[in-house]
C-alpha cells in the first residue's frame, strides 16, 4: 500500500484526536503494536513511566535510565500519547514527562516526518501538553535540557516525588557516549538495515541541525501567531 501525504496527515490527525482519551486509545493501541520494540503501555505492572512528545529526549532518557538500574525495571515509554501519563497519574505510577520547547520539538519532528506540516506538528505539541497539564501535580516534569545535561538529577527528583529507589544515572561523558552507541545500534537495526539514519537517530546530529536552520523561515512565517503564543504559554506553565 502506497501511503500518500494526505493519508499520512489524516491518520496523524486521527491519532492526535484520540491519544489523550485513555478508554479509546489503549484498546486500539493494544491491537496496533502493544509492547512493540519493548515499548510498554501503562498497566498495574508498570514500575515507571517515561514519556514525551516525539523528538524530545524520550529515547536517551529510557536508555540512560535502564543502563543505571541493577535490576530489571518495567518501563512504559515511547507511545508519545498523553493517555499514557493520564492513566499513570490515575494509577499512582512514578511518571516522568520530558518537555522540549515547542519550536525545537516541532521543527525536529518535521525533519523526521517531512510529510507532516509544521502547523500540524505544533498543533499536536499543544494537544499533547494541554491534555497532560491537569495532571501536572502527579508527574515529575523535566525540560529537555535537564535530561541532556544531568539525567541523574532528574532521576533523583523522581525518587523524591514518588519515594522510589531507582539508581541515578551518572551523567559522565563516557556514560552518555555509551548511551549514544546503544541508540545508534537501535536506529540502524530498526530503520537503516545496518546504517544509521541521521534524520531519525535519537542523539545530537549536525546534519539535522543544518536542516533545522532551513526550517527557521517557515517557523517565523507560521500563522496564526496565536498558536505559537499558546504553545509558549503551555511550555512556561509546565516547566515553571
Amino acid at each position: 500500500m502506497i501511503l500518500t501525504p494526505m493519508y499520512v496527515r489524516t491518520r496523524y490527525r486521527l491519532r492526535i484526536a484520540i491519544s489523550h482519551i485513555p478508554w479509546i486509545y489503549f484498546p486500539l493501541s493494544i491491537f496496533k503494536r502493544a509492547h512493540a520494540d519493548g515499548r510498554g503501555l501503562v498497566t498495574e505492572a508498570t514500575d515507571v513511566v517515561i514519556e514525551a512528545f516525539p523528538r524530545s529526549g524520550n529515547t536517551f532518557a529510557v536508555v540512560a535510565f535502564r543502563s543505571a538500574q541493577t535490576t530489571d525495571v518495567n518501563i512504559a515509554h515511547h507511545w508519545h500519547a498523553a493517555a499514557q501519563l493520564i492513566r499513570a497519574a490515575r494509577l499512582g505510577k512514578p511518571s516522568l514527562l520530558i518537555v522540549r520547547h515547542p519550536k525545537d520539538a516541532a521543527l525536529s519532528f518535521v525533519i523526521r516526518h517531512p510529510e507532516i506540516p509544521i502547523k500540524l506538528a505544533l498543533d499536536a505539541w499543544i494537544g499533547f501538553h494541554q491534555a497532560v497539564l491537569p495532571y501536572k501535580s502527579n508527574i515529575v516534569i523535566a525540560r529537555f535540557d535537564d535530561v541532556a545535561s544531568d539525567f541523574g538529577l532528574v532521576t533523583k527528583r523522581l525518587n523524591e516525588r514518588f519515594n522510589t529507589r531507582f539508581v541515578q544515572f551518572d551523567h559522565t561523558s563516557s556514560n552518555v557516549e555509551a548511551c549514544f552507541n546503544v541508540i545508534e545500534k537501535m536506529n540502524a537495526d530498526r530503520y537503516g538495515n545496518g546504517e544509521i539514519q541521521e534524520d531519525s537517530v535519537a542523539r545530537p546530529s549536525s546534519q539535522r541541525l543544518r536542516k533545522k536552520q532551513d526550517f527557521e523561515e517557515a517557523w517565523q512565517s507560521l500563522q496564526p501567531e496565536e498558536a505559537k503564543r499558546k504553545a509558549e504559554d503551555l511550555y512556561q506553565r509546565l516547566t515553571s
